[in-house]
């Protein structure tokens, strides 16, 4: 059988090869709302919905009415589940709030808040810092889900102290000012340097560094053997469009 290319044609696919949601790495985000879950046994977690900067000419997930999204958008976890009795885990919550609005200069405004519970206190934490972007460190967990493959997102948080033999975690940001130089790998940013222009630490060098040795945890892999017949090799690839 002889072939050419004379009536070959071809067709962009639908949505172009652009992703619609953040991936770990390190990403510039402004949070634009919060989740709370709740689970069965009264614990929450907070969830942040992100978006990142506006891509000119980009159509992104539906954002409902008939909204399109004009960036990457994601439910980023704040630490796991806790119990919103425990005095311990909300002051982590309120540390973690704070050291948000400090980067993103309106820490006066969130001191001035006063809030009847927790979800009152997120719901006012959101209006005041929408729409300030700064630098985050996204962690990334793989699961599988009715055979489909995905990445629980949660942002890094580092040790800064303890408290009566308590482990005290705060979470990495960095003002949008603060990158002066970028590293990339594969796409993906996992390294920004800058000086700090707002905070405690005004004037100061610092780095933000997403290791996947760390940061990234992926699901065992269970590749066949390199000798495998071609059915098991080409059932690694069956999400592939050809």
């Amino acid at each position: 059988m002889g072939l050419n290319f004379k009536n070959t044609t071809t067709q962009e696919p639908v949505g172009g090869f652009q992703n619609l949601y953040i991936s770990y790495g390190i990403n510039l985000l402004k949070i634009s709302n919060i989740e709370i879950k709740t689970a069965s046994t009264g614990k929450i977690q907070v969830k942040f919905l992100t978006e990142g900067k506006e891509i000119p000419g980009f159509e992104g997930a539906d954002l409902g009415d008939g909204v399109k999204a004009k960036g990457l958008i994601g439910r980023i976890n704040l630490g796991s589940y806790f119990d919103k009795e425990d005095e311990f885990k909300v002051n982590s919550l309120l540390s973690n709030l704070m050291a948000i609005a400090e980067k993103a200069g309106v820490a006066d405004k969130l001191k001035e808040i006063e809030a009847k519970d927790i979800e009152d206190l997120l719901s006012k934490f959101v209006k005041i810092v929408n729409g300030k972007f700064m630098w985050f460190i996204i962690k990334g967990d793989q699961y599988e889900k009715d055979g489909k493959k995905g990445y629980g997102l949660s942002f890094k948080e580092g040790k800064v102290g303890e408290e009566n033999g308590k482990k005290i975690f705060q979470i990495f940001v960095k003002e949008e000012k603060f990158m002066e130089s970028v590293e990339e790998v594969d796409g993906r940013i996992i390294k920004v340097k800058g000086i700090n222009s707002v905070g405690s630490s005004i004037g100061k060098k610092e780095t933000l560094e997403f290791n996947p040795k760390y940061d990234l945890k992926l699901l065992e892999k269970s590749d066949p053997e390199p000798d495998a017949n071609d059915e098991l090799n080409a059932a690694k690839n069956d999400d592939l469009p050809f």
